[in-house]
């Protein structure tokens, strides 16, 4: 499968023929902003009483895809607090949903010289930056060492691998994602779309059918069609 690589929030692919034999192509828990329909998720440490305004008028635009208003809103932030690691994860997320990737993985580099260990943070410079698939896979393996987020750090190994079409440590690695985080929606999905190409059918259905549960509680970049789409060919076809 060819790697496409327009990230934070440009590519979530999906394979057409979504009812046909083959499943949808892996999310990446990012969002493009031409499909209003995926929302963006960014994971906040904050608890909602402690976080800033600004902050949190940040989030919930960019959670809206309304990316003017999130980057005006994280900027205030910024101006207050240059190293705030929530804002300046939105305002990479926000520079690169309005296109600015120089901007975007120039912020990223910033928050990850601040915060070496965050794995949402290392992960997302896989996402959005690309390279060398061994040399990435190398780097994503040494700062799983050392994350104490490791949770993104596999979902961002199991993309790696979901694009040099080996389901079967995608699996591996969106499972033990999952595990750390079992209420993210998306790599419930991942999962299943790897289950799904490893043609271990009924794992893929309980998969989907989570990531679906999961999506309806709280955020997810996955597009719900999609996996309900794949979860009736699972479910109807022998």
């Amino acid at each position: 499968m060819k790697q496409y690589r327009h990230y934070i929030w440009t590519f979530l692919v999906f394979l057409p023929m979504v009812c046909s034999a083959a499943p949808p192509s892996v999310s990446r828990s990012v969002k493009a902003d031409n499909q209003a329909e995926v929302e963006p998720k960014i994971t906040r440490r904050q608890s909602s009483d402690e976080v800033d305004a600004d902050l949190m008028r940040g989030y919930t635009a960019l959670q809206k895809n309304q990316l003017i208003q999130a980057r005006e809103a994280y900027a205030q932030v910024l101006l207050r607090s240059p190293t705030q690691r929530d804002a300046l994860l939105g305002m990479v997320y926000t520079h690169y949903g309005l296109g600015d990737t120089t901007q975007a993985l120039a912020t990223l580099r910033r928050l990850i010289e601040l915060y070496p260990r965050d794995g949402d943070a290392a992960s997302a410079l896989f996402l959005i930056g690309g390279g060398e698939a061994q040399v990435q896979e190398s780097n994503l393996k040494l700062l799983l060492e050392r994350s104490e987020r490791p949770a993104p750090l596999y979902h961002a190994l199991g993309v790696l691998y979901f694009d040099q079409n080996r389901f079967g440590e995608a699996e591996r690695a969106f499972d033990r994602a999952l595990s750390i985080n079992p209420a993210q929606a998306d790599y419930a999905f991942n999962l299943a779309l790897s289950l799904d190409r490893l043609g271990r059918r009924r794992e893929a259905a309980q998969k989907y059918v989570l990531a679906l549960n999961l999506a309806s509680q709280s955020s997810a970049a996955f597009n719900s069609s999609v996996a309900r789409a794949r979860l009736r060919v699972l479910t109807s076809e022998p």
